[in-house]
């Protein structure tokens, strides 16, 4: 057959069940199980060259054997052709082929387009392109090969081959613009690759790399007058050679205009102008003013200024010349004429001022050479030459009541005429005030006024204290002192008399009232004391004849007549947390009343603290405290030790032990409650914080194996166990034994250097407490050990023993077994916890290493669950126990013909009960044999000196035969007989001369036992027997 084709079998069988194609490569039949099927090789098969497909049929008896028959295919390799890469070139050039055959007959070139080849029979012509080929712009060329026989199909490869075209430009057609104007190109370009655009001149394109840029002229292109623009169209790869196209740009010269000089003129004269222009269509004068020229169409003509030339003092006079075709933008010169305006005087609005004030002019004036203030009284200017001096009047002008003042103001030249300007200043009298002369009163007494005023525009009473008058604007007012007053002892009553405007100066006359004060008592601000103290007082009194201290509670005074007394808190102040304290002052005559002040004294109670009880923790446990304050500020928890709190100012925290902590198995915790002020000291307690190291085990019912690192605190078995007494039914070590259950213990206490068989009637947690054990060593003695496992983490069980003669490690209860002389570790780890039966060969050590989070223990190779595959075996399921016989299965050992993977091997009693077995997965393994559980009322495993018989499932047919098993002599238990802790390994093994049916549980054996030893039953089924002459 070829490559890349399928092939139709056509088998025939006869007297068969049923049959089946097979393949001993990678293909794939469309359907197995029909005479006729499709068969596809697959890869390996055409790499092959040469595979082999059977067809096995099944016999209609099921004693007869199967056939095969084979036949073989050669895949014949199919046709191949290249013609090679895709490629481009240009329009003017040709294309070397290079096509290349394998296992072709023949080929031959075509072509889609129009070109030809130079020799479409050779592998390598050069095609030169038609002009439909350049056209369209690409070719396909094909290399057709011809196969080989048997294949029947060509294969074709085609290339596409592009054809470049040459670029072609087009840059426009010649242009004149201004000199100031920027030029829109209109070019044209196609099979370019890119473009650029070049000029002779100094001008700039605002894209010099597409069709339509601006040329902005530069300096000498507008000086020249004109410039030539090239456009370059480069060539597309695989093409070469650019074309060019050039533009040439023509450029017009704008107008120029020039008005003249600045100039400036009196306002009441006109000026000569004297322009010039060049490249003008026509030209005119204009004025941003209101004057008029005598003629504005020729270049000096006269301008008279118009009214408001004048106001403004200049105007702007501009020539324009106006542009001629193509350039649009006129050119306009303007020069300013400066008009001189007349001067003029103001010397500011009449003003009134008092006699003791100064004015502060404020004249002005326009179009000025020079002014000069002047008086016609006796006052003074700062300065007679600014405009706004200060004058200051003279007595005369003072006793006159007025003064005239005039300003001066010199024209600027040409004008000749002065301008001058007058202003009146009125001046007005100072008041006066008489109060009367000073006074004495009593306290409770007012006082009657008498004062006088001149010159005054008003008048008005005034205190310096909080008194009050009868009347304030009138000059006999009746005076009442405010309490101000009295507790000043004096006050001052003032006569103001206000001024006239615009005077600012009023006149005070002042008269000192004094006055008597009453007596008064001051015992101090509140305070806080702490239970403990007492409190210095720090009265005051005033105006006082006798005073005297008093309690409204039951403390002492040190001296109750000081005003700095001590007192001390008595109980009831204490308990009642506050005292009023009272300070009463007698006065001095003729003062009649008394003052009592009071403040209150706060008792303050010292703080408590409670840190809680003392508390036992697991060592990867963190201990929540529960503390407690009373009449206390922040609290702060300490540790003698390094761990840390999670809020350590809050009296319910938790504490996370530290290393030294964990190492020191014990902790203090103080809680410090700091004392509210006033009090300074502070209260603290403890509590003792035991931290053991703890071990969690979860023991599975039934029998297990249990062992611990730590070292408990009370190692009695008793203690240890007093949480699950109920569900422990015993524990054994290799000496000993604790039975609660009839009160017996042997063992004595917990010895973490020892592993121990325990059976517990329910699954169990069981926390081991105490001190993380120092030791990581194990004595080892010849023969059988049952260690524990030192080490929180799981153990490599093959680094663990590499430098011993170990013989075996098996698992209490259980399948897991390292047996290094067969290469057999499906054990993988001792578990931490657990404890594991060694065979050594003689006296050894083993240290258990340091444990590392998180770090890789190692693995052992597949260990199923017994129990679960037995389900899938017509066999009842058994239980488990310590006492146990290991039988090592060597691959070597195994006959293919009679085990294959997926086979369950079986050992059982005389009876026919299932009491261990295997999965077979074609590697070196073993099974584990259970002895009975003498805590059972029922057998439930091998009695030691059993006889064991060997069945096999066969998973592939669901049926069950007989073993004949021959056993390795090498070991020492090679009788076939139970024996506990017993090792062996089979030698070889073969089918037995009878086949097991088993259904429902129930047996229908043709013979069994086989050999017979005792007795035998036999039961015949005729649609299970190969003859009709079964008898029973």
């Amino acid at each position: 057959m070829c490559v890349g084709e399928n092939y139709q079998l056509d088998g025939t069988v006869e007297n068969a069940s049923s049959f089946i194609w097979s393949t001993n490569g990678t293909g794939s039949f469309d359907d197995d199980q029909i005479l006729t099927p499709t068969y596809a090789p697959g890869q390996e098969d055409i790499d092959a060259g040469v595979i082999e497909v059977t067809l096995t049929a099944e016999p209609l008896n099921e004693c007869a054997a199967a056939t095969s028959s084979s036949l073989t295919l050669t895949i014949e390799s199919s046709v191949e052709a290249n013609a090679g890469d895709d490629a481009t070139i240009c329009e003017d050039d040709t294309y070397q082929l290079f096509g290349t055959l394998t296992n072709a007959s023949g080929f031959a070139w075509l072509s889609s387009g129009d070109g030809s080849f130079d020799n479409d029979l050779i592998l390598t012509p050069v095609y030169t392109p038609g002009t439909e080929d350049a056209v369209s712009g690409s070719v396909e060329l094909s290399l057709i090969a011809l196969p080989l026989s048997p294949c029947i199909l060509a294969d074709t490869s085609t290339i596409v081959l592009s054809v470049q075209k040459l670029p072609v430009s087009d840059a426009g057609d010649n242009i004149t613009v201004c000199e100031n104007q920027s030029v829109q190109l209109l070019a044209t370009a196609t099979n370019y690759g890119s473009l650029v655009w070049l000029s002779s001149g100094d001008g700039t394109f605002d894209n010099r790399e597409i069709l339509d840029p601006v040329y902005t002229p530069g300096p000498n292109d507008a000086l020249l007058g004109f410039a030539n623009l090239a456009l370059l169209a480069q060539a597309t790869s695989p093409c070469f050679y650019p074309n060019i196209s050039v533009v040439r740009v023509n450029f017009d010269k704008l107008p120029v205009a020039f008005a003249g000089m600045d100039a400036t003129v009196c306002e009441n004269q006109s000026h000569q102008l004297n322009g010039f222009v060049l490249y003008q269509s026509s030209f005119t004068w204009e004025t941003s003013g209101d004057g008029i020229f005598d003629d504005d169409q020729i270049l000096n003509p006269v301008y008279a200024p118009g009214s408001e030339d004048l106001q403004n003092g200049f105007v702007g006079l501009s020539l324009t010349a106006e542009p001629i075709s193509p350039c649009e933008v006129a050119t306009t010169s303007t020069m300013i004429l400066n008009i001189q305006k007349v001067p003029t005087a103001d010397a500011g609005q009449n003003a009134l001022i008092c006699e003791n004030q100064t004015h502060q002019l404020a004249g002005t004036v326009e179009n000025a050479e020079s002014f000069m203030w002047q008086t016609a009284g006796d006052g003074a200017f700062d300065n007679t030459q600014i405009l706004n001096p200060v004058y200051s009047p003279g007595p005369d002008d003072i006793t006159n009541g007025s003064v005239e003042l005039s300003l001066l103001v010199n024209p600027v030249s040409p004008c000749v005429a002065s301008d001058i300007s007058f202003v009146t200043l009125n001046i007005q009298a100072l008041p006066i005030a008489n109060a009367g002369d000073d006074a004495v009163i009593c306290a409770n007494q007012t006082y009657q006024l008498s004062g006088t005023v001149a010159n005054a525009g008003s008048f008005q009473w005034a205190t310096s204290g909080d008194g009050m008058f009868d009347d304030v604007n009138v000059l006999d007012a009746v005076y009442a002192p405010g309490s101000t007053d009295i507790q000043n002892s004096t006050v001052d009553l003032s006569l103001t008399a206000q001024p006239v405007s615009p005077c600012a100066v009023s006149d005070v006359s002042v008269l000192i009232l004094d006055i008597q004060w009453l007596p008064v008592s001051s015992a101090g601000d509140d305070a806080t004391i702490c239970e403990d103290q007492s409190h210095q007082l720090s009265g005051t009194v005033e105006n006082a004849d006798s005073f005297i201290w008093e309690t409204s509670g039951d403390g002492s005074f040190d001296d109750n007549q000081s005003l700095v007394a001590v007192y001390t808190p008595g109980l009831l102040d204490i308990q009642g947390l506050s005292v009023e304290l009272i300070l009463t002052v007698e006065p001095i005559g003729p003062c009649l009343i008394s003052d009592v002040s009071t403040l209150m004294l706060t008792v303050q109670i010292l703080p408590s603290a409670n840190a809680g009880g003392d508390a036992t923790i697991c060592h990867d446990e963190n201990h929540l405290l529960n503390g407690s304050a009373e009449n206390s500020g922040p609290v702060l928890w300490s540790t003698n030790g390094d761990g840390s709190f999670d809020d350590p100012n809050s009296v319910s925290t938790t504490y996370t032990p530290g290393e030294n902590d964990l190492s020191a198995g014990e902790v203090i915790l103080t809680i410090t409650a700091e004392a509210l002020s006033p009090c300074a000291i502070s209260a603290t307690d403890q509590m003792n914080l035991i931290i053991d190291h703890c071990q969690d085990l979860t023991i599975p019912t039934g029998w297990s194996g249990v062992s611990s690192y730590v070292e408990p605190v009370d190692a009695g078995m008793e203690t240890i166990f007093q949480d699950v007494i109920d569900d422990l039914i015993i524990l054994q070590s290799q000496t000993g034994i604790f039975w609660p259950g009839q009160n017996v213990n042997t063992i004595g206490s917990w010895n973490i250097l020892e592993g121990y068989s325990i059976k517990v009637s329910n699954e169990i947690s069981l926390t081991i407490a105490g001190s993380r054990s120092a030791t990581n060593s194990l004595q080892l003695s010849s023969g059988w050990n049952l260690i524990p496992v030192l080490s929180s983490c799981d153990v490599d069980v093959e680094t663990l023993f590499a430098a011993t003669n170990v013989v075996i490690v098996k698992e209490v209860a259980g399948w897991g077994i390292f047996w290094p002389n067969y290469n057999i570790n499906n054990l993988g780890v001792l578990q931490s916890g657990k404890a594991y039966f060694v065979l050594m060969d003689d006296v050894s050590e083993i240290i258990f290493p340091e444990c590392v989070p998180g770090a890789s223990a190692g693995t052992g190779s597949y260990n199923p669950d017994i129990k679960e595959i037995m389900r899938s075996t017509p066999w009842d399921s058994f239980s488990t126990s310590p006492n146990t016989h290991i039988i090592g299965l060597p691959l070597e050992a195994m006959d293919r013909s009679v085990i294959r993977p997926g086979d369950i091997l079986g050992v059982f009693d005389q009876s026919g009960n299932c009491f261990g077995a295997t999965l077979w997965d074609n590697e070196n393994t073993t099974m584990t044999v259970f002895g009975d559980d003498v805590l059972t009322e029922i057998k439930d495993g091998f009695m030691e000196g059993d006889d064991l018989y060997f069945r096999i499932f066969v998973a592939t047919t669901q049926k069950v035969y007989e073993l004949e098993v021959a056993w390795n002599e090498e070991l020492p238990d090679y009788d076939g007989l139970f024996s506990a802790n017993g090792l062996s390994a089979i030698q070889s093994l073969k089918l037995g001369a009878t086949e097991i049916y088993e259904t429902g549980g129930n047996f229908d054996a043709l013979i069994y036992p086989n050999p017979a030893s005792d007795k035998v039953s036999t039961t015949s089924m005729d649609k299970r027997c190969c003859s009709n002459n079964c008898t029973t």
